[in-house]
């Protein structure tokens, strides 16, 4: 399975793997946003030997709308996604809002930020 994180407000994340759905086999992270998903995503792909792959917005080509266009990169990209909320929701709602539309699977998850 290819999971999705997409990381808004710089949440602190401890073990992802418990952010995982119920008996997936994870064969790739596709990752972006906050800082801190993506090292914690890179470091558990490292420990685990699997796939993490990082899709940086491009604000040089896209502008404002970079981020919402590496979010939906990254959601059409996975086959279920994580989204992980620290100070703000916004970005994160929208595009769960869309990933929902897409009929895949998704999970938003508040935690505390740095």
């Amino acid at each position: 399975m290819k999971i999705g994180m997409i990381g808004s407000g710089r949440p602190t994340v401890e073990n992802i793997n418990d952010l995982f759905p119920e008996g997936a086999v994870v064969e790739e992270i596709i990752c972006g946003g906050a800082r801190s998903v993506v090292s914690s995503a890179k470091r558990y792909a490292q420990q685990n030997g699997i796939i993490c792959r990082e899709i940086r917005s491009d604000p040089s080509q896209y502008g404002k709308f970079a981020s919402a266009i590496r979010n939906l990169e990254i959601i059409m990209a996975s086959d279920h996604v994580i989204f992980l909320k620290g100070k703000s929701l916004i970005p994160i709602k929208a595009a769960a809002d869309f990933c929902r539309g897409t009929g895949k699977s998704c999970a938003v998850f508040t935690f505390a930020s740095k």
